[in-house]
């Protein structure tokens, strides 16, 4: 029996309460195996509680780099007020229309000592 698994890469985040945390994406082309052509694609990536909850907790900053990688950053006012383990994913509008889930995962936060 063949599988055929259309779901996105498992990323698992650990991240620090109050810090900004960055993140580059790389998405391939399966079939030449050189990053895909992303012109015309609008990237988002959401924190939530638990899917299907309605609450954003944090929305991470995106854009498609020059280089077709995509970058994320989350700010830390919004890292700030994350506790426990949470839920993330990154997505891709193409200009088709299409969605195209890339990555998602669990985020661990561990709590900050220091504050600004």
């Amino acid at each position: 029996m063949a599988l055929i698994d259309a779901t996105p890469a498992t990323v698992d985040l650990k991240l620090y309460q109050g810090d900004d945390f960055f993140l580059r994406l790389a998405v391939l082309d399966t079939a030449t195996g050189q990053l895909a052509d992303l012109s015309g694609a609008t990237p988002k990536a959401q924190i939530r509680q638990t899917p299907p909850d309605d609450a954003i907790l944090a929305e991470l900053d995106c854009l498609v780099d020059d280089d077709g990688t995509i970058l994320l950053h989350l700010d830390n006012t919004q890292s700030l007020g994350l506790v426990g383990v949470l839920a993330w994913d990154a997505q891709l509008t193409h200009d088709d229309g299409t969605i195209q889930t890339i990555a998602s995962g669990r985020v661990r936060m561990v709590m900050e000592v220091t504050r600004p």
